[in-house]
């Protein structure tokens, strides 16, 4: 869990700087292949180490998925529905950990623990071929997305709808706004940093993820010892 995480966590920012640039579609079939790719290959594993290693890069892979949700989420829906549909982002991420929770320590116990992470790889390879095949950026309306549109004219109720010269370049096209907005990435990644909001949410996520974590590794060991010592 450690290999994952360690390569995850940075990952993250990294892939949210590239998903701003090239594109959810892109970034999602990239991270989706390759962390599939490495989750498939633990089937053949012949150590330990090797283990840890395809794992550690699975997590870069899926350290593409979450930004690119996240900025299709920003690009399909107006502010008013964000929440609702991140809401269900993250209902989805954890009921398919339950079911494969429940799921594979059967295919594990029944055929092998190499079977599960082949199960699962085979999986990642399907979400994959959705996320070329089926996902597309929002049709744009004088070179905006709709929801960047519709956002404007619910700040302005009455006024004119939004409207753009041209299509956007650069960062604003990446980000969904109008041409001549602000660009620099570096600049708005130091001030993101220096922000104090930003570094409190980060804490808590810290803390989150240490009772997570150890609440997944440590529980079973524990249901196991108090099992033993009362029967």
């Amino acid at each position: 869990m450690s290999a994952t995480a360690l390569t995850y966590a940075p990952t993250l920012i990294g892939a949210g700087w590239l998903v701003d640039r090239v594109g959810v579609r892109r970034m999602l079939a990239a991270g989706t292949l390759m962390a599939s790719l490495c989750v498939l290959t633990l089937f053949l594993a012949p150590s330990y180490w090797v283990l840890l290693a395809l794992l550690a890069l699975s997590g870069v892979g899926a350290g593409c998925i979450y930004p690119s949700a996240v900025r299709a989420v920003l690009l399909w829906f107006p502010v008013g529905e964000r929440a609702t549909a991140i809401g269900v982002n993250q209902a989805a991420i954890n009921i398919s950990g339950m079911l494969g929770a429940v799921t594979l320590p059967l295919i594990a116990v029944r055929l092998g623990w190499e079977y599960g992470f082949l199960a699962v790889g085979a999986l990642g390879l399907a979400v994959f071929a959705v996320a070329v095949l089926g996902y597309r950026d929002p049709p744009e309306d004088g070179g905006a997305p709709r929801a960047v549109v519709a956002d404007a004219e619910r700040r302005a109720p009455g006024a004119a709808p939004v409207e753009a010269a041209g299509p956007p370049t650069g960062s604003a096209a990446a980000a969904g706004a109008p041409a001549g907005a602000p660009a620099s990435a570096r600049a708005g990644l130091l001030t993101l940093l220096a922000t104090r909001d930003v570094w409190l949410l980060a804490l808590v996520g810290l803390f989150l993820g240490v009772v997570e974590y150890s609440a997944l590794a440590h529980l079973v060991l524990y249901l196991k010892s108090e099992f033993l010592l009362t029967a």
